[in-house]
Formats: structure tokens, C-alpha cells, sequence
């Protein structure tokens, strides 16, 4: 096997990461969770009322959206 040229490495895993960043952006447009966060801060248990969702999804999607910087904490 031959061994991977580190700079190659070091773009695939850089597009493959905004690949992944689109998809958490486009999951929130799609689902309401940005419309439903423009009106002021919720926790992922409102968060999720608000826009009709399972409320496990929400965690996920907010760990993600974190992650990416999407979200901020707010009191914890």
C-alpha cells in the first residue's frame, strides 16, 4: 500500500469537514431550527417543541451545530 501524501490528506479531511458543516447548516434551514432559535435562546427540549422534532435528534444536531460553532452556550 502506498503511503498518503500528507498534504492530501491534510485538503481531504479540510473539504470533507466543510462537506460535514454544510450538512449541520442545511439540517437546521430544513428543519426550522435556526427560524425557531431568531427568536431568542431555547434549550434542545424547547428547541425541539418548537420545531416538532424528536428531542434526541435536537441533542445531536446541537452537539454538532456546537461543534461547528453554529450554536453558543448560554447558561449552561
Amino acid at each position: 500500500m502506498t503511503p498518503v501524501d500528507p498534504q492530501i490528506r491534510a485538503a481531504v479531511m479540510q473539504q470533507a469537514q466543510g462537506a460535514v458543516a454544510l450538512q449541520v447548516a442545511f439540517i437546521a434551514v430544513a428543519d426550522g431550527l435556526f427560524e425557531a432559535l431568531a427568536a431568542g435562546p431555547l434549550d434542545t427540549a424547547h428547541l425541539a417543541a418548537a420545531a416538532a422534532l424528536d428531542p434526541g435528534y435536537v441533542i445531536r444536531w446541537a452537539d454538532a451545530a456546537y461543534a461547528f460553532e453554529y450554536l453558543d452556550e448560554v447558561e449552561g
